[in-house]
Formats: C-alpha cells, sequence, structure tokens
C-alpha cells in the first residue's frame, strides 16, 4: 500500500486496525455522540445525562417509543 499520510487507508479491510487509529475512530465516534446529545438534550429539555443512562445507547426506539419518552 502506497499512502500519503498514516491514516489514509485506517478502514481498509485488508488489514486490521492499529491501536491508534481504533482510537482515532473511537473519538471521531464519541465527539459525533456528544453533539447530537447534546442537541436532543437541548432541543427537547431533556437532561443529557437521562438520555445517556436510557435511550441514547445506540438502539433503534419506534415513534411510539420515542413520543412517549418526548423526544418526538
Amino acid at each position: 500500500v502506497f499512502k500519503s499520510g498514516k491514516f489514509k487507508d485506517m478502514l481498509s479491510g485488508s488489514r486490521p486496525m492499529t491501536p491508534e487509529e481504533s482510537a482515532y475512530v473511537e473519538g471521531m465516534v464519541l465527539q459525533v455522540y456528544n453533539r447530537f446529545l447534546g442537541i436532543v438534550s437541548r432541543a427537547r429539555n431533556l437532561p443529557a445525562d437521562d438520555l445517556r443512562k436510557t435511550l441514547a445507547d445506540g438502539r433503534i426506539i419506534t415513534g411510539k417509543d420515542a413520543v412517549e419518552a418526548g423526544l418526538a
């Protein structure tokens, strides 16, 4: 593999990720998650910690459940 930077092929299926690459991707995921959680928390007037401990764990919820939780 020829690449112009150490992270250029980090999501390639041809090799496992290095620990440094895994940490980088995990950091990006957490950054996006925390931003999204903050937006939902403010828009729905729900404490972020409560969301984090309940529905904001990556699960898929139905519209009915979202309405009951005050999300829709």
